[in-house]
C-alpha cells in the first residue's frame, strides 16, 4: 500500500509541479525553493489517491512517467500563458519608457506590477483556486500515463499566438500614457527653457495601472475559463 502510493505522489507531482512552479504565487522568486518544493509535494500528496482510485500496483515505466512529465509541462504552459502576456506587457512599456532599476536584476518596473496585477486579478477571481480543481480534475478527462501532446499542442500554439495579442492590448494604455507624458515634458521644457517640474512618472504609472486593471481582469478571466475547459476535457476536440 506505502509503494503505491508513493507512486501515484511520484506521477501526481510529475503534472502538478510544473504548473504550480510556473504559475503564481510559487512563481516568485522571492519565495525559497525549499518553500516552493514543500508546498508542490504537499499538494501532489493530497491528489495522489486520484492518480489510482482503485488503489491497484502502478508500474512505473518509463514511459508512464515520461507521459506525465510531458503532460505536467503541457499544462503549465498552457496555464502560465497568460502571466507571460502580463510580463510581456510590462517589458513593452519598460523597453518605451526606460523604466528599469538596477536593483531587481533587470526586470523593469512595469513588468513587475503589471504581473503582479495579473496575479491580484486572478485571485479576487478564485481563479487559483478553480485552477488547482481543474488540475485534481484533468485525471478524468486524462488519466495517468495517457497522451496529451497530439491534444494539448494545437491549444498550445493556438494560446501562443494569442499571447502577443494580448501583451500589446495590455501594454496599449501604458505606452498611450507614457507617451503623452513626453509630450507634455518636451512642451513643457520648450515653452520654460527647464525641464518640466510636473511629477509625471507618478501620474503615468497611477493612470496606466487604473487604465489596465479592466483590461487585464477581462484578459484573465477570459484565460482562467479557457484553461478549465481544457483541464476538464473541453478542448479535446
Amino acid at each position: 500500500m506505502t509503494t503505491t502510493l508513493l507512486a501515484s505522489w511520484l506521477l501526481a507531482e510529475l503534472r502538478i509541479a510544473p504548473a504550480l512552479l510556473l504559475t503564481p504565487p510559487l512563481a516568485w522568486s522571492g519565495l525559497p525553493w525549499q518553500l516552493r518544493a514543500a508546498v508542490a509535494a504537499v499538494i501532489g500528496l493530497g491528489l495522489a489517491p486520484l492518480v489510482n482510485p482503485g488503489g491497484h500496483p502502478i508500474s512505473l515505466s518509463l514511459a508512464t512517467l515520461g507521459a506525465e512529465a510531458c503532460t505536467g509541462l503541457l499544462l503549465a504552459l498552457i496555464i502560465s500563458l497568460p502571466f507571460w502576456s502580463a510580463s510581456l506587457a510590462g517589458s513593452m512599456a519598460d523597453a518605451e519608457s526606460g523604466a528599469t532599476s538596477s536593483d531587481d536584476e533587470g526586470e523593469g518596473r512595469w513588468s513587475q506590477a503589471i504581473f503582479l496585477l495579473a496575479a491580484a486579478c486572478v485571485v479576487a477571481l478564485r481563479g487559483h483556486v478553480l485552477l488547482a480543481a481543474g488540475l485534481a480534475g484533468s485525471y478524468r478527462a486524462w488519466p495517468a500515463g495517457s497522451d496529451l501532446a497530439a491534444t494539448a499542442m494545437p491549444v498550445l500554439g493556438r494560446a501562443a499566438t494569442e499571447m502577443l495579442g494580448a501583451a500589446l492590448l495590455i501594454a496599449l494604455p501604458l505606452l498611450l500614457f507614457a507617451a503623452v507624458a513626453q509630450v507634455i515634458a518636451a512642451l513643457t521644457g520648450r515653452l520654460t527653457g527647464r525641464p518640466s517640474p510636473l511629477p509625471l512618472r507618478p501620474v503615468v504609472v497611477v493612470l496606466g495601472l487604473v487604465a489596465a486593471v479592466p483590461i487585464v481582469g477581462a484578459i484573465m478571466s477570459r484565460e482562467v475559463a479557457a484553461a478549465l475547459a481544457f483541464l476538464s476535457g473541453g478542448g479535446a476536440g
